[in-house]
């Protein structure tokens, strides 16, 4: 077992991330698409009544309101999701870093790979 560089777990988890990135993605686009609908929803204008300049009603001008604001919301949503599917990504490429590199020791970006440092206190330069 331990020549695999993924457990059949983490192999389990590569495939999950996959699967419900596939499914953020529709959900997403729809949820994109419906807050887009919402928010240029017709706004309610002055109209004509004979020669006489109506405003429009109250609840048409709140009506408008609720949904701007639920189109913001369910934007709000779209993004929640798709920083869901950011994370997914970073996960499966750590595993998948993880899979093809085997049981090799990685560095960290921006770690020194030299260990042999002069001590300043003493003066080497």
């Amino acid at each position: 077992m331990m020549d695999q560089p993924l457990t059949p777990e983490e192999y389990q988890k590569l495939l999950d991330l996959g699967n419900q990135n596939m499914g953020l993605d529709n959900q997403i686009a729809m949820q994109q698409k419906q807050a887009d609908m919402l928010r240029q929803g017709n706004r309610p204008d002055m109209r004509q009544a004979g020669r006489l300049t109506v405003a429009p009603h109250w609840m048409e001008l709140v009506g408008g309101l609720a949904r701007e604001g639920v189109g913001n919301r369910v934007a709000n949503q779209a993004m929640q999701g798709q920083n869901t599917k950011v994370g997914n990504m970073g996960m499966q490429n750590n595993l998948l870093l993880k899979a093809l590199m085997g049981n090799q020791r990685l560095s960290q970006p921006g770690t020194p790979t030299v260990t042999n440092y002069p001590n300043l206190a003493d003066g080497a330069m």
